[in-house]
């Protein structure tokens, strides 16, 4: 099968992040031209516009007209201010072959210390930002929408309930849309990382998914009423100590975020790839 993706209008949500920034490039590599929405800092931008720079849209689109984008280009998106996704959408952006919602913030608190502001920011960015994108984003034919979703959905961790069941909720929008969007020759599919090299990984993670189960139960007493002021616990990632985490994983590893853009690109041109749950967590779910 072809991986090419020349002449596709790729709009990519968190783009400048480890996997966003990944998956930008490798549709770029293919021919297509990318959209990067972002809030992130311009030092983030720079970097991803140079990486882009070699990589020159393959044009050959005359069904768009002026509405398709003659070169790479980011637009300030902020994926937790969801009432301004139907006009931006609606306007800016223009027709769609490729959406990927790849917009997303982590949860390191227990739910006792986790602010309703914060539960509504997950909520927001992981989630309704990937519901209205899907909503409002004018979809040519034969698109196609990925959700980059997590192993989070399909396997639990105390400390992370919020950004658990967010995760688990864009399986099941999915799911949903999948069936939806199908008559009108639009698919949609879902990634699920499991632990991937990020500057996430390298500062820190949540104790409980990174030590076996039997040690974890020692620290119930921190999810008791009265206990509801104590953090959960955070372990310093240095490399000796990653390397017992990743005794957990069963290809001992942690995957790269080209890896998660090489699943990307496959969802992308398949065209028979529809209301996939795509596992790349090399095997930890299993476990």
């Amino acid at each position: 099968m072809s991986f090419s993706l020349r002449g596709k209008h790729c709009v990519i949500t968190g783009a400048t992040g480890a996997i966003g920034s990944r998956i930008a490039i490798a549709f770029a590599q293919r021919g297509s031209v990318v959209t990067l929405l972002s809030r992130s800092a311009p030092d983030a931008r720079l970097s991803l516009e140079h990486q882009l720079a070699p990589y020159k849209p393959e044009q050959d689109r005359k069904d768009m007209g002026d509405e398709f984008p003659e070169a790479h280009r980011f637009m300030r998106l902020d994926a937790t201010k969801t009432s301004t996704f139907k006009g931006f959408f609606g306007s800016s952006v223009g027709p769609v072959d490729v959406l990927v919602n790849c917009a997303g913030v982590s949860q390191t608190s227990f739910i006792k210390r986790t602010s309703d502001e914060d539960i509504q920011n997950i909520l927001n960015t992981n989630l309704q930002s990937a519901i209205l994108a899907s909503k409002y984003a004018k979809m040519n034919p034969h698109g196609c929408i990925i959700n980059v979703s997590s192993l989070m959905a399909n396997k639990n961790g105390a400390g992370a309930s919020v950004y658990a069941a967010s995760k688990a909720g864009l399986v099941a929008f999915t799911r949903a849309l999948a069936t939806e969007y199908s008559p009108r020759s639009i698919r949609v599919n879902a990634l699920l990382p499991g632990w991937i090299a990020s500057p996430m990984w390298d500062r820190e993670f949540i104790l409980p998914f990174a030590l076996p189960k039997t040690r974890f139960r020692r620290l119930s007493p921190m999810w008791e009423e009265s206990n509801v002021n104590v953090q959960p616990p955070v372990l310093d990632l240095k490399p000796d100590i990653q390397q017992q985490c990743l005794k957990d994983c069963p290809l001992r590893r942690v995957g790269q975020p080209e890896e998660v853009a090489d699943a990307a690109v496959f969802l992308a041109t398949n065209r028979f790839a529809n209301n996939c749950v795509l596992n790349l967590d090399g095997g930890l779910s299993a476990v």
